[in-house]
């Protein structure tokens, strides 16, 4: 308990001397609306077809193909009696019609506990005071959920978090204050299954923004303390700087430290870990409204597993599926990954892009480690770095006004990582959803 009264401590110090968070939280359409808005109701209907072909297992023997159909059902109901008072609650059910899968750690939010309260929280959001605040449960997530994520909307159990959260802010600054405690998916298929403020962590955020700092661009600070029930203390404090120069030229470049310990085989090791990205990118302007980007992330690895201090970062509680690929082959460790991507809009409603990713390791030791932190391959010393190249399409149309159809196609081109460590056939991810929203 003395470590998390020392850690609030710290970064409250930390933060408010230099005067610098903002959180995402999921948003919705419209709704229905009821009563001059106090009572706004509405959910969303969604079916998605996956094929997962030759995907990879750690021991490098055997090729997966998995094929998924997945339904999920969202209905929200939010009672707001004053401007700034307000009580949100949200049922999620979530189906796979699938089950049994032959690795079930590429899927693992394919399958969930089929009914549950997914979030339910009320909140205190003032217009002309500097401070608000919510509690209860809630979809949460900063650092374009590259920390904490939400799933964005990919999973069929979307991630979700009970806690608490202050806020303070004005036109200068944002500090969010809180309390976070991730809600471990449940492989029952039981009803209610979820309870509240359980394993596996209790995380401890402090995450500041001081707004334009310089012409159209920000900065932040944030820490974060993960008190893991197995007796693991994770810290990560991080820096980013983000804006746009001009209309046209977007940037964000993020960079963190991360110590604490790590427990392998009943014994614990001194943590200490870094990660680090880049991500620009070029609106045109010109017709069909085309943009390019590229992006660059690494996160240390272990060149000496079991051997002094332990270097592999973790990247917390993140949903890493459109940052490294939407494949989810790579997560944010002990990696390089290098992409280009592009963009257009060519009518109204309607979003095509494409990305190319390289990937390597960064300790060839180390382990290869998919979106969810498992492993996806083990690494060997005198294996080469180069995981290999991921080729993405993906395209948004949105039509009827609450209908959005979203096609997925990648190919993964296998590097001689692969080849040296086990089965090294190329793989192929394809999905299509079909979504009604109110």
């Amino acid at each position: 308990m003395k470590k998390i009264w020392w850690f609030i401590a710290f970064c409250l110090v930390f933060c408010v001397s230099d005067h610098l968070g903002a959180a995402g939280f999921t948003k919705y359409k419209g709704g229905i609306s009821l009563l001059d808005g106090k009572i706004v109701f509405g959910g969303r209907f969604r079916f998605r077809q996956e094929i997962k072909d030759a995907y990879y297992v750690p021991d490098g023997k055997r090729k997966v193909h998995d094929d998924l159909s997945l339904f999920q059902t969202r209905l929200y109901m939010e009672f707001r009696p004053k401007d700034e008072i307000g009580f949100h609650l949200m049922f999620e059910d979530a189906r796979d019609f699938t089950e049994p899968h032959p690795y079930k750690s590429l899927v693992p939010y394919a399958y969930d506990t089929a009914f549950d309260v997914q979030q339910a929280y009320i909140y205190y959001e003032p217009k002309d005071r500097p401070l608000s605040m919510w509690a209860g449960r809630r979809e949460v997530f900063y650092l374009k959920h590259r920390l904490i994520g939400t799933t964005i909307g990919w999973g069929n159990k979307v991630i979700t978090y009970d806690g608490a959260m202050v806020t303070i802010k004005n036109k200068n600054f944002d500090i969010d204050i809180s309390y976070l405690n991730w809600v471990r998916p449940q492989h029952t298929g039981r009803l209610f299954e979820h309870t509240w403020f359980s394993d596996p962590a209790n995380v401890f955020l402090v995450w500041a923004t001081l707004k334009d700092i310089y012409p159209n661009g920000n900065i932040e600070v944030y820490t974060i303390y993960d008190d893991r029930h197995n007796g693991e203390d994770v810290y990560t404090m991080g820096f980013r700087t983000y804006g746009r120069i001009g209309e046209p030229f977007n940037y964000d470049i993020d960079a963190n430290l991360q110590w604490g310990d790590k427990l392998i085989d009943n014994s614990f090791y001194n943590r200490i870990a870094g990660s680090f990205y880049l991500d620009i990118s070029y609106n045109f302007g010109l017709p069909l409204n085309p943009s390019l980007g590229m992006e660059y992330f690494m996160a240390t690895g272990d060149s000496h597993p079991k051997k002094g201090n332990y270097n592999t970062f973790d990247q917390l509680y993140a949903t890493p599926h459109y940052s490294y690929g939407y494949m989810d082959l790579m997560g944010w460790q002990n990696m390089h990954d290098l992409s280009l991507k592009g963009t257009i809009r060519p009518f109204k409603g309607f979003k095509f892009s494409t990305s190319l990713h390289t990937f390597w390791l960064f300790a060839n030791e180390d382990a290869w480690y998919n979106a969810y932190k498992k492993i996806q391959r083990y690494g060997r010393e005198d294996a080469s770095h180069y995981v290999g190249n991921e080729m993405d399409f993906i395209f948004f149309y949105n039509f009827l006004k609450n209908f959005t159809l979203i096609g997925t196609y990648s190919h993964f081109f296998a590097g001689r990582f692969v080849a040296q460590t086990g089965q090294s056939n190329d793989a192929d991810f394809f999905s299509m959803e079909i979504r009604f929203e109110l």
